[in-house]
């Protein structure tokens, strides 16, 4: 593993172990043991399908999402992550837009890079008061703004 990609994932890493609620104390170990208190689902969350079935809270899919990314299992952590970024938890939209931003050069084949889809959720998180978030939109935006004046330089 190069430099570049240890450095990638330990900052992905470390962003989400400030972030995660309590501070380190919510960390989800590698060895899947939680840093959660053991509690019963707060049922006003949870949905009943028609036939009964389970659908899990957002917090249960991100405790879920941060125990397969301390594993190295990047593309399960993104689909967990990516479903609870879809009902708006800032956090998870702030971590699926940094992976897709980095994707498969540190994720491996596992995460794709899309710029532009990155860009949307780190968006979403900054406008839900992420400050990472808000930094790294902000830095993408003045990148393509700067590409832009430069392309019209050279025509």
């Amino acid at each position: 593993m190069n430099a570049r990609k240890l450095f990638a994932i330990a900052a992905t890493t470390a962003l989400m172990l400030v972030s995660a609620p309590g501070g380190a104390q919510g960390w989800v170990s590698a060895e899947g043991g939680t840093g959660y208190p053991a509690s019963a689902p707060d049922w006003a969350q949870v949905a009943l399908l028609n036939d009964d079935t389970y659908v899990e809270t957002v917090e249960d899919s991100v405790a879920k999402a941060e125990s397969a990314y301390a594993a190295g299992r990047f593309r399960e952590a993104y689909q967990f992550f990516y479903w609870a970024a879809i009902r708006d938890h800032a956090r998870a939209q702030e971590v699926v837009g940094v992976m897709l931003l980095l994707g498969s050069d540190i994720y491996g084949p596992q995460v794709s890079a899309d710029r532009g889809e990155a860009v949307f959720w780190l968006q979403q998180a900054a406008a839900r008061g992420r400050p990472t978030a808000a930094y790294l939109a902000a830095a993408l935006d003045r990148a393509k703004t700067a590409r832009s004046e430069y392309a019209n330089r050279l025509n």
